[in-house]
């Protein structure tokens, strides 16, 4: 099975770490106001998301009258919601008047923004990706041994691999990356 590597990423609780790390924000911040929205990419996966920051925050063992709190400074928002215009996608920050908001953003939502073509470019020699050409030549062995034992060691992540001088990662050559 030959999977893109935007696919591989399906159903691995990435939104439910967003929604997480965005109620810790707030709950941490709650002496400073802070309140922060987070983007989905559609109604439904607004409505989603508000049930699982709701049984996140049961998780912690809050009331439901402290729940009700809390969520009173998550703002959601979908892609076609009237307030995206000020998202700024560059700095993936709130302008205007939620310029001090945290912003939070699921994957689905950038998926939308970007595109899949982009992705999957951005993804495509990721060591950690399993769908990646980089990956798939470490798991068959063709790259080098020491640049394979150093991206198991975290020496190396997917954005500082050894790469030739055609910008391809350099294959089994030698045994000691130093000397290429």
């Amino acid at each position: 099975m030959n999977l893109k590597p935007t696919e591989l990423k399906r159903q691995t609780g990435r939104t439910t770490r967003m929604i997480e790390d965005a109620m810790r924000a707030v709950v941490q911040g709650w002496k400073d106001n802070v309140r922060v929205v987070i983007v989905m990419f559609d109604v439904n996966n607004v409505s989603t998301a508000q049930i699982a920051m709701k049984e996140y925050l049961k998780g912690t063992g809050m009331t439901g009258v402290e729940i009700s709190h809390v969520s009173q400074r998550v703002m959601f928002m979908h892609m076609r919601h009237s307030h995206m215009e000020y998202v700024n996608w560059k700095d993936m920050s709130m302008e205007g008047p939620y310029k001090r908001w945290p912003l939070y953003v699921d994957h689905d939502a950038i998926h939308m923004k970007v595109g899949t073509k982009l992705l999957e470019a951005w993804l495509k020699y990721d060591l950690d990706e399993p769908g990646s050409a980089a990956y798939q030549m470490l798991m068959k062995n063709e790259l080098d041994s020491s640049v394979a034992d150093d991206v198991a060691e975290g020496v190396y992540t997917s954005n500082d691999l050894p790469m030739a001088e055609n910008g391809e990662i350099r294959a089994k050559v030698h045994g000691d990356r130093d000397s290429y």
